[in-house]
This record gives structure tokens, sequence and C-alpha cells, in this order.
């Protein structure tokens, strides 16, 4: 974002500087609503989800003197968080301006986010409007949104697009279902590389032998009830978009 504020038009700074400030709200309002635990009801009688079992963890998490997992947790609950986000987008056959919120344009020498050049918002439940800041950029946003794999064909109208969206068959679902699996495999990997670095942090701290592996323990822990949540996001997902009338 950085680069594109350095190369965008001068015009175009107070845009810019409003869309940097929603950035800022936003990411405040996520860590302010950040919860200390996850955990996944369990769906069996007498027995513990791993989700469940990641929860419990906690009081072995604050028992181990010289470590803190607090960055390691934080990054657990906003990998959901971001998924959490990112499934809420996926909405079968109707308009979301959230849908372009990924689209990246060639603009002033950068990769801008869609967001800096133009505004989107959705006409009907059908169509997004793209109003682009600066009419010469309208034929590279409209190519931008197409080559963002979103299945999406925008139309230019002078300095606005329009977005219609694919009527919905089982075709649509299938391919959104499959971008929900995607997902969900995008927010794993995350969870695995929080792992290997909070392990990592746990052999750097040299800590006595014992509580070395209550640590290791409590981050797998947590790993198993984020992946459980994960999947179980992921899972009503797919069937929302495949059952949908």
């Amino acid at each position: 974002d950085l680069a594109c504020l350095n190369n965008c038009d001068l015009a175009m700074l107070s845009r810019l500087s409003v869309f940097v400030s929603r950035k800022a709200g936003a990411v405040c309002v996520q860590r302010t609503a950040l919860l200390p635990l996850l955990s996944v009801p369990s769906m069996q009688m007498g027995k513990k989800s791993k989700a469940a079992k990641g929860a419990s963890s906690s009081n072995a998490i604050a028992q181990v003197e010289g470590f803190d997992f607090s960055p390691f947790k934080e990054e657990f609950v906003s990998a959901v968080e971001h998924l959490k986000e990112e499934l809420s987008i996926l909405r079968v056959g109707q308009a979301d301006p959230r849908m372009l919120e990924g689209v990246s344009v060639p603009a002033y020498g950068a990769e801008c986010p869609l967001s800096q050049v133009a505004q989107v918002a959705a006409r009907d439940q059908s169509t997004l409007a793209v109003s682009v800041f600066d009419p010469q950029l309208a034929d590279i946003v409209q190519k931008a949104i197409v080559q963002a794999g979103l299945g999406l064909n925008p139309i230019v109208d002078g300095p606005n697009l329009t977005v219609p969206i694919p009527k919905v068959t089982a075709e649509t679902r299938a391919a959104m279902a499959k971008q929900a699996s995607s997902l969900g495999e995008k927010a794993k990997v995350r969870v695995r590389r929080v792992r290997k670095d909070g392990l990592d942090s746990v052999k750097a701290a040299e800590l006595p032998e014992d509580d070395s592996k209550k640590a290791s323990q409590a981050i797998q822990a947590l790993v198993d009830g984020t992946t459980a949540e994960v999947n179980q996001l992921v899972k009503s997902k797919e069937a929302e978009i495949l059952n949908k009338s």
C-alpha cells in the first residue's frame, strides 16, 4: 500500500488517506474483538473435540514460566477470523462489494488495491457498480477484475464498470464450494506456519525439559483446536453453497 501511496497522483491523496484510516480502524476493531481461546463443541457425548482440547490447554499455557504464548494464540484466532471474513463474501448469486476486495490493479507504477482507484457498490442483488476515480484506468480495472479468477466479466461504460453476477447453476455452486475449500487450506497453511514459529520459540527459550514439553503440547493443542474450527467453518459454508435454493 505504501508503494501505491508514493506513486499515486496528488489529486488522489485525500481518497487514499481515507482508505488507510478505514483500514487501520478495521484492524483495531478486529484486534479488540479477539477471543482468548478457540473451541468447537464436541459432536460426540463423552469425548472432547480437538478444539475443546486446545481450549483446555490454556491453563497449561498460563503455568509455563518464562514463555509468552499470547502472540501465537492471537495469530491462531486471527487466522480463523480472517477465514470467516473471506467465507462471508461467498454468497451464491448475490452481489457483494467485498467480492472485489482481493483485486489488485496495476496503476501509478505499483500494484494497488482496487479500493484505492475505484469505489465499488451493489447496484442490485445481481449487479456490482464500479466507479473508477481516474477514467484513464477504466480499461485497466476491467482487465484486473477479469484476471482475478472470480468468474466475472465487467462491462466498461466510460469511467464506470457494470459487473453482472453470474446466474446460479450447478457449475457455479461447485466452483464456489471449491473456492471455500481453497480458502480453508490457506488458513491451515497459516496455522501450520504459526505452529512452526511457536515450536521454534519454545526451543529457543531453553526451558526446563518438563516445561518445554508442556509448552509444545499446549501449542499443538491450540493448533488442533484451530484446525478443527477451520474445518467446521469450511464444511458449513460448503453445505450452505451447495444446498441453498
